[in-house]
């Protein structure tokens, strides 16, 4: 297996909506042609895509239907694998999220009216 120096970076993008996914998507190859992005739609579809992917870094989306990405997503893969890289992207933001994300060791966390910030959290994310 490459080492992390070598391989394609890869970023897994979680979010139910379909637009806000494609968006996140279209932004990424913009603004980072080099990086591989994956998808997922929901929480099941997200752990399944990190465990067949192992990216750098997940976006991650906190209202996923009916589950929550912090409880749903970000607590099983951050204890399989704690130096997980992991940002937070909601329309549902507030402290108490921003508490919960950062007792988990969740990297950033933003607002999705940050969009403009977001991939450049990714890249420091991917240089690290």
């Amino acid at each position: 297996m490459a080492d992390r120096t070598t391989r394609e970076r890869l970023v897994l993008v979680v979010d139910d909506h379909e637009g806000m996914r494609s968006l996140l998507c279209a932004v990424f190859e913009l603004e980072m042609p080099d990086v591989k992005i994956v998808e997922a739609h929901s929480a099941r579809e997200a752990i399944s895509q990190w465990l067949a992917h192992r990216p750098d870094v997940v976006v991650l989306d906190q209202m996923l239907g009916t589950k929550l990405g912090l409880e749903d997503v970000a607590v099983p893969i951050l204890s399989d694998r704690p130096d997980q890289r992991i940002v937070v992207f909601t329309a549902f933001l507030h402290d108490e999220l921003r508490q919960r994300a950062s007792a988990l060791g969740i990297d950033d966390v933003l607002s999705q009216d940050d969009l403009r910030r977001l991939p450049s959290i990714v890249a420091r994310l991917l240089a690290d």
